[in-house]
């Protein structure tokens, strides 16, 4: 789809090339390949500390082990004691962060899925690795935060249940399919060695019955911890039981906040619709996404995530695109939006902090005119 934008736009590919030093000017890719390589572990390291570097030993010692026979069953109940152990250190860790229980269950499932006798390798490919691949793009195109991280985590734990199944019942899910939609009943499909457990896999008397039960403990407490804090925690808001104020207007009509963030929205959306113009661009610094929705005007920035006054960023963009430089400035009150520690997140009591500075402070203070609202103070251009 962004191809198609770029060919129908007629900007073409030699144009994004010429403007790469621009698009990549955000302070998020300010780092060489090789950090933002490291980033990808470290974010775990991070959360969890260097013991989950015992974590990808497992995995190493796991592939060898496929190679090795004598190794295999010796690691077959060394690493699965071991990954039990890491995993429930990483469950207690991962109790109060939304998110990173996908992390520590993708961990788990990570060295298992080497030891499975029947190892199916297209979800391994495609879901498992695909996450991990969704988490490699952001940690060398976003911040590397877990909590950011642990999304493409989502996607690779929802394969590892998968994986996790197969592992546990010494069969691959895609061998039932194919014996299901065959000649061969599950029965026969049994009987000719596709649903065998223990007879092949020299495994001790009784040891597929507790890697079921070890896997299918895994998976609850998955779901069940990942359950309780997506309803105790509501991102950047507040514990949901704190949530008793439902917006009526705007963008964001029919969410329910706190009574702190319903004022806040109402005061801005108010400043919105006082100074909202039919032409000109409009600028909502530090963060105000939703606010440009609100607005008929045009955006006046490269982006309407995270956009300072005192961001040479903006500047330079302005410089290119002379036609966006703002007419309506919104200069949130560094208060507004603050939170509590909650989930992924750390409180901040400043979201919106903001400075003065720099050559776009310096545009603000000598040719426009400042207007103060509640929760914000509103630049206008002048004529």
């Amino acid at each position: 789809l962004f191809l198609i934008y770029v060919y129908a736009s007629g900007l073409g590919i030699a144009g994004i090339l010429a403007n790469l030093v621009n698009i990549l000017s955000d302070s998020e890719h300010d780092r060489d390949y090789y950090q933002s390589f490291k980033a990808f572990f470290h974010a775990i390291e991070d959360a969890y500390g260097r013991i989950y570097y015992l974590s990808l030993l497992l995995v190493a010692v796991s592939i060898l082990s496929c190679f090795r026979e004598k190794l295999r069953r010796l690691a077959e109940i060394y690493i699965l004691i071991a990954d039990v152990m890491l995993f429930i250190y990483y469950a207690a860790v991962s109790a109060r962060h939304t998110g990173f229980m996908n992390t520590a269950f993708a961990l788990f499932v990570f060295p298992l899925f080497f030891l499975a006798r029947k190892k199916d390798w297209y979800i391994f490919a495609s879901l498992f690795l695909g996450g991990l691949a969704v988490s490699a793009t952001y940690s060398f195109s976003s911040y590397s935060d877990l909590y950011v991280l642990s999304i493409g985590h989502g996607l690779a734990a929802a394969g590892g249940i998968l994986l996790l199944s197969d592992y546990a019942t010494g069969v691959s899910g895609r061998d039932v399919l194919t014996a299901e939609s065959g000649t061969e009943s599950l029965t026969g499909a049994a009987e000719t060695g596709i649903l065998t457990e223990g007879a092949e896999t020299g495994s001790l008397p009784g040891s597929e019955i507790i890697r079921k039960y070890i896997c299918i403990a895994a998976v609850t407490v998955l779901i069940l911890v990942s359950f309780c804090l997506r309803f105790a925690y509501v991102y950047r808001d507040a514990p949901v039981a704190a949530l008793d104020t439902k917006l009526t207007e705007g963008p964001a009509a029919g969410l329910i906040t706190t009574a702190e963030h319903a004022g806040q929205y109402e005061g801005v959306l108010e400043a919105i619709e006082k100074y909202d113009e039919a032409q000109g661009c409009i600028l909502f610094t530090r963060i105000l996404p939703w606010g440009y929705t609100a607005s008929k005007m045009r955006v006046g920035a490269p982006d309407t995530w995270r956009n300072e006054i005192s961001s040479e960023r903006l500047v330079q963009y302005y410089d290119l695109k002379p036609d966006r430089e703002p007419d309506v400035v919104v200069v949130l009150d560094a208060e507004a939006g603050s939170y509590e520690t909650g989930g992924d997140v750390e409180a901040d009591p400043a979201p919106n902090a903001n400075t003065m500075e720099g050559e776009l402070g310096r545009r603000l203070m000598t040719g426009y005119t400042g207007h103060r609202e509640a929760c914000c103070t509103v630049y206008t251009r002048n004529r």
